[in-house]
């Protein structure tokens, strides 16, 4: 318990405070930002049970209120697992930024052939000005990230999308991509922006279907152990 408090502390999520009663004594409280991550657990778990409620008819409804053993039959005969098992969330901790490029550095060498000097860049790219990141979860598994970082007052750029290959073809990358153009909306951003490399042909059609066009290609050269075309796709916002 110790280490999972430490490591809360670290995160900014709660802070201790001594007892005035008994020095032996500390308090746990959550911080702003700790009370911000509770909320949005909160408002998930509600929505969850309030999608699995709704499917439940009257009699099952008070099955459920005099025998608690029943819920897992009922709630596994209502709810559709294909509706259900993606979960989005908007917050990150370090753990979640150790564990997006470890998925990513696996997938770009097996996939790509890409070599150290790419995991060399993108432990560099997560010292940027870091606007928002969603990370896609099933039961607890890792789905999918996407992320912005901030450009200027009105431009961001899209960075770290990918879709674990366990969960792709069920719509992930355009949940993810679509969090994203809300949010920038939200904030009034103008322009969203990315750089890819030709060879990430399966991205272009979701790219698309978003509103991003292609602005930029360089001439190819070596990169990441490949010889590359590095493109830029732009997005403007209404």
């Amino acid at each position: 318990m110790s280490r999972i408090i430490k490591r809360f502390e670290r995160e900014n999520i709660l802070y201790k405070e001594k007892s005035e009663e008994d020095s032996r004594n500390h308090y746990l409280y959550l911080t702003d930002f700790g009370q911000t991550i509770y909320k949005k657990l909160e408002t998930k778990a509600n929505q969850q049970i309030e999608y699995m409620l709704k499917h439940v008819d009257a009699k099952s409804q008070e099955q459920l209120a005099r025998a608690m053993q029943t819920v897992e039959s009922i709630l596994s005969e209502q709810l559709s697992p294909q509706e259900n098992t993606i979960s989005i969330r908007d917050y990150y901790l370090s753990d979640d930024i150790k564990l997006m490029i470890e998925k990513q550095r696996t997938f770009y060498a097996e996939a790509h052939g890409w070599d150290q000097t790419f995991s060399d860049y993108l432990q560099e790219t997560f010292d940027a000005d870091i606007e928002k990141i969603w990370i896609a979860e099933s039961a607890g598994r890792f789905a999918g990230c996407v992320g912005l970082v901030k450009h200027d007052d009105r431009t961001v750029q899209l960075r770290w999308f990918l879709v674990d290959s366990a969960f792709r073809n069920q719509g992930v990358g355009s949940r993810l991509l679509g969090e994203l153009i809300d949010y920038c909306r939200e904030m009034r951003f103008e322009r969203i922006f990315l750089w890819t490399v030709s060879t990430m042909a399966e991205a272009r059609p979701l790219y698309e279907k978003f509103g991003f066009r292609l602005t930029e290609v360089k001439d190819e050269a070596p990169l990441w152990g490949q010889r590359l075309q590095e493109e830029r796709w732009d997005r403007e916002l209404d």
